[in-house]
């Protein structure tokens, strides 16, 4: 098989019934780790059209002199799995989008304490667009700026997050993808996921780059900012849990929780508040 991987498979990509393309063996290691199946959406937006603007790029449809580059490509995830590592949250899948050439990739998505948008990809020549048009940012660093470009809304936290360490973990490999927004990073590989092994190795990339976020980059939330007054405390990495206990509040409770609420830190309550904008993206309610 060539580096990009470009078989397509012979199934209707309208589903992720078919077990065909799962990971040999990670169902059974998910289940015994205590991970859950996510389903056929695990990304939502912006995630999911990264992860389809990657799969196209890493085929070349976006190459100059290219006529395929609106051509409308609908990106299938199979095998998708998500849990906690280091409390974190993850999602892991395999996924393939259709198009002029197809392109089949592997993808892993950690809880990640970034705010505006950061991308890193590998530098191949030219495009005929970016990715949301953002502005590319050159890091100083002559190595990593031939293998990669950034762009970013906000240069100045770039230049802060793609420090030294962080940009080690980056060029360990010169074709994955990565997207840096909110409170997730994503990364997108060529080649789909054949094993368990090869989903854990990428996981433990994504480990060792938050672990090389230089110290003080975002103020991390603590896991106890808010006790709502029934005394259940919530672990803001997980806004679910925060969702779940305010609907079994009196009015007179939840009225007490908004007023704890506004007693945060400024910072504290908007972090709070894109965690929990995403969760809503995530599970429509």
């Amino acid at each position: 098989m060539g580096f990009f991987d470009r078989k397509k498979p012979d199934t209707d990509h309208g589903s992720t019934d078919d077990h065909r393309f799962d990971v040999p063996g990670l169902a059974e290691f998910a289940s015994t780790a205590g991970w859950k199946p996510l389903g056929a959406q695990p990304l939502k937006a912006p995630f999911d059209e990264f992860v389809n603007w990657a799969s196209k790029d890493i085929v070349g449809e976006f190459a100059e002199g290219s006529l395929n580059s609106t051509v409308r490509a609908v990106t299938s995830f199979y095998g998708a799995f998500g849990g906690d590592i280091v409390g974190r949250r993850f999602t892991v899948s395999n996924a393939y989008t259709s198009g002029y050439k197809g392109s089949w990739v592997s993808v892993a998505q950690l809880w990640f304490p970034t705010m505006p948008q950061i991308n890193v990809f590998p530098r191949r020549g030219p495009r005929r667009i970016r990715f949301l048009a953002l502005g590319a940012h050159k890091t100083g660093d002559v190595e990593f700026d031939r293998r990669f470009t950034v762009e970013t809304s906000d240069p100045a936290l770039a230049d802060r997050v793609l420090a030294p360490a962080v940009r080690a973990v980056l060029q360990r490999r010169d074709d994955w993808y990565f997207e840096m927004f909110g409170y997730e990073v994503v990364c997108v590989c060529p080649k789909r996921y054949e094993s368990v092994a090869e989903v854990q190795d990428r996981l433990s990339v994504l480990e060792s780059l938050l672990a090389a976020l230089p110290a003080g980059i975002v103020q991390e939330l603590p896991s106890t900012l808010l006790t709502l007054p029934h005394g259940t405390a919530i672990d803001f990495t997980h806004p679910e849990e925060l969702v779940a206990a305010i609907k079994h509040l009196t009015p007179e409770q939840q009225a007490q929780a908004f007023q704890q609420f506004k007693q945060l830190d400024p910072e504290q309550g908007r972090q709070l508040m894109m965690q929990l904008v995403q969760h809503k993206d995530r599970n429509g309610h």
